[in-house]
């Protein structure tokens, strides 16, 4: 949205003509930049309160928010400038904010999609997996691999693992589950001293793909940037007459 009258912009064009030849197309373009750069901040800000951002000062999903500056022309028609997220940052793919933009699928390089749970960030969303709770670091084990008969149902393989970890106090281990008597099929870190909270999930286990909730927050940038064009261009326009009257001194 263009909010400046036609009466103003026609006078402000006439007086960048007046200041010297290629004022106009410089003030566009400067323009466009200046919406550029006040673009990408507010597509950072929309990141940020929409989503839970953690390590803010080294995210690489805020770091591959960019945006370009108009190629160096006079010629108006091809002036562009453009705001997004780059498809690759410091050698990663960073397609992130597309897929959820979109609602798109994210899809496992392996078996199955493994989300870390509250307990694996150390009971905040906000934190990173701690250390020692990295998939890297787990060891996980079936219920088969513990004990000689393992029960048919997996109500009952969950009661046999916690009744193993009680008889093996001060050795915690990891369990793989398909179900659990909670509904989670995931891995739970299992520890025999910690009665009566014996187990607790540190990954719940998804299937190989899963389709992603829309959320728009590069979408509301046009808006947000495009109701101060008028603004922008007023004050790039007075810039620009105010440099090239000062060549003229």
């Amino acid at each position: 949205m263009f909010n400046i009258d036609d009466k103003e912009f026609k006078q402000m064009i006439k007086n960048l003509k007046s200041s010297a030849k290629n004022a106009v197309p410089k003030a566009i373009r400067s323009t466009l930049d200046r919406m550029g750069y006040l673009g990408q901040k507010v597509y950072k800000d929309n990141v940020k309160n929409n989503f839970i951002v953690r390590n803010k000062a080294a995210n690489i999903v805020l770091k591959s928010i960019r945006y370009e500056k108009c190629p160096n022309t006079l010629n108006i028609s091809d002036m562009v400038t453009m705001v997004g997220q780059k498809e690759t940052t410091y050698g990663k793919t960073t397609d992130q904010l597309r897929k959820q933009e979109f609602g798109e699928y994210i899809h496992s390089t392996g078996s199955h999609i493994m989300k870390p749970t509250k307990a694996a960030r150390g009971g905040s969303y906000r934190k990173t997996v701690q250390k020692g709770n990295l998939l890297s670091d787990i060891r996980a084990y079936k219920i088969e691999d513990l004990v000689k008969h393992p029960a048919r149902n997996e109500f009952k393989q969950f009661r046999q693992a916690i009744g193993y970890a009680k008889h093996n106090p001060g050795k915690p281990f990891y369990l793989i589950t398909d179900k659990s008597y909670l509904g989670i099929r995931g891995i739970a870190r299992i520890d025999g001293s910690k009665e009566p909270y014996s187990a607790e999930f540190l990954y719940s286990i998804k299937g190989k793909s899963q389709k992603l909730k829309n959320v728009s927050s590069l979408t509301p940038v046009g808006q947000a940037v495009g109701t101060q064009a008028g603004t922008i261009f007023r004050h790039e326009a007075e810039r620009r007459i105010n440099k090239e009257l000062a060549k003229k001194r």
